[in-house]
């Protein structure tokens, strides 16, 4: 099923979390986030919370807090790639549902700024990874997916 890596050593803990503990954590977070992105880019217009922010600047930070949370899960660079060009890809495909949802558009800029979101977020992870990998003194430890 591939391979991860995440940014603490096999075995270490964090204030009593153990890697796995650390990884499902990392995964769920990914996961939630694909999932509040999906139901908040299909609720109507009106049902639709708002940050206050500018709508790119919601997009953007949701995309990119998901793809870290999954590039700190899934850091192959094949893997890196496959999340990015996912969200790019859900993103489009969400854009072009709001066609027929009551209070949306669809906006080409819209998928261009979740997509690049996605990419900072990835990229992040990959930095993070690395850092921590480095400050610890190890390279990073790649690990089979708890099964």
């Amino acid at each position: 099923m591939g391979s991860y890596s995440i940014i603490v050593m096999p075995n270490a803990t964090l204030k009593g979390f153990s890697k796995l503990r650390i990884v499902h954590l990392f995964q769920a977070a990914g996961m939630i986030g694909l999932g509040l992105i999906v139901i908040l880019s299909l609720v109507p217009g009106n049902y639709r919370p708002h940050t206050g922010a500018h709508g790119g600047t919601e997009h953007l930070i949701a995309y990119a807090l998901t793809a870290f949370s999954l590039g700190c899960v899934w850091s192959s660079p094949g893997q890196r790639i496959a999340i990015i060009v996912g969200l790019f890809i859900l993103a489009g495909s969400l854009e072009v549902m709001q066609l027929w949802v009551p209070g949306r558009n669809a906006e080409v800029m819209g998928t261009a700024i979740s997509g690049l979101g996605g990419a900072f977020g990835v990229a992040l992870a990959a930095i993070a990874t690395i850092i921590a990998h480095s400050r610890l003194g190890r390279s990073a430890q790649t690990t089979k997916p708890p099964s």
